[in-house]
């Protein structure tokens, strides 16, 4: 239960929920849910209401590689698929430093490196638990230098899927 963290800890959760599109039904303070709304409908309303096919094509070429590494286990290529040529460049102006972020992420030993739904979580891809410690720590550092303070979660992919943990 988020209302049961301490305030800092309950609005990084629910944050990554949000940037997850899963804030339905969460039990959180209603000021938190009102927020949230209001972020999410400022980051859709952002997006393109047409896109050039040239950036489709690229898009969905994309995805169709991301779904193949993923059936692989060709991290090379799922790296080389997180390329959002759609959302990415019009909502990263929402998190201050974020293309010195995903640079730093590149460049410290990241596969990939994007921003999560709507934002304003920011996820990157590691071939190993060693290197995304690094990665974080250097990702944050990065916040850091434009005056944000970040946290950072190391976790494995979840293989199983979307699935009832507990029920309440």
């Amino acid at each position: 239960d988020i209302q049961a963290l301490p305030a800092r800890e309950a609005m990084v959760e629910f944050l990554v929920r949000l940037s997850l599109q899963q804030y339905k039904n969460l039990s959180m303070p209603e000021d938190y849910v009102d927020e949230a709304r209001k972020i999410a409908r400022i980051a859709r309303r952002m997006l393109r209401k047409e896109i050039p096919l040239t950036d489709a094509i690229h898009q969905w070429g994309n995805l169709a590689a991301l779904v193949s590494s993923l059936y692989s286990g060709d991290l090379d290529l799922m790296g080389r698929s997180l390329c959002d040529v759609i959302a990415e460049p019009t909502r990263a102006v929402l998190i201050p430093g974020f293309k010195q972020v995903k640079q730093s992420a590149l460049a410290k030993g990241a596969i990939g490196c994007s921003i999560s739904g709507a934002g304003p979580a920011v996820f990157a891809l590691t071939k190993t638990t060693e290197i995304a410690a690094e990665v974080g720590q250097e990702m944050k550092a990065s916040f850091a230098k434009v005056g944000l303070e970040a946290e950072k979660y190391v976790s494995k992919i979840n293989c199983l899927g979307s699935h009832v943990v507990k029920e309440c």
